[in-house]
């Protein structure tokens, strides 16, 4: 009864690539969500999923490491869930965030291992003053999020060049800094 019941939920599972997502069912006359886009190539970001298709992952996710523990299905939802959260770390609602955060936090637990583990990410761009270079070199030590401040010139391409022995999730927000004092509207 088990395994029908874990063969019918991954029949429900949909994939982009590596990343295993609960979603739409387009056979359901009750659906009324459109499906998620595949993104062209892996350097495309994922389109933003509605809150239902993030609780239904986070409840599949939460299934798959009953079922099977940290293994290539669970590590592939994980995937899909850690790039659906939003830049300061809540996801669509209260509901989804809850159930995401739940099932990101069993997966931690059950992936987690005293095995050094280390990243170190470089972002570099060439500007108007030469290039210019920001490393950061992460271990498993590290568990709170990091958060640095960097600038690059307006419209320049930054280069991420990453190495090590481990995963991570890199988020950036851009900004434009004027050079007008503080304090002054014009």
């Amino acid at each position: 009864m088990r395994s029908v019941a874990h063969n019918n939920l991954m029949a429900m599972a949909q994939d982009i690539g590596d990343k295993l997502y609960w979603g739409s069912v387009t056979t359901s006359p009750s659906n009324v969500l459109s499906p998620t886009l595949a993104p062209h190539s892996p350097a495309d970001p994922i389109p933003q999923a509605p809150a239902l298709w993030i609780e239904t992952t986070a409840y599949g996710l939460l299934h798959l490491l009953l079922w099977e523990g940290k293994a290539e299905l669970a590590d592939q939802a994980a995937s899909w869930l850690t790039r659906q959260g939003s830049f300061q770390g809540g996801f669509r609602s209260t509901q989804d965030t809850v159930m995401a955060l739940d099932a990101l936090s069993a997966y931690w637990i059950a992936s987690h291992t005293t095995e050094e583990k280390g990243l170190n990410v470089t972002l570099s761009s060439l500007g108007r003053s030469g290039l210019k270079s920001h490393v950061l070199q992460l271990t498993n030590h590290q568990v709170h999020k990091l958060e640095e401040e960097l600038q690059f010139s307006l419209g320049s391409k930054i280069n991420v060049e990453v190495g090590g022995n481990s995963k991570g999730t890199l988020k950036g927000e851009a900004g434009v800094l004027s050079g007008r004092p503080a304090g002054r509207a014009h």
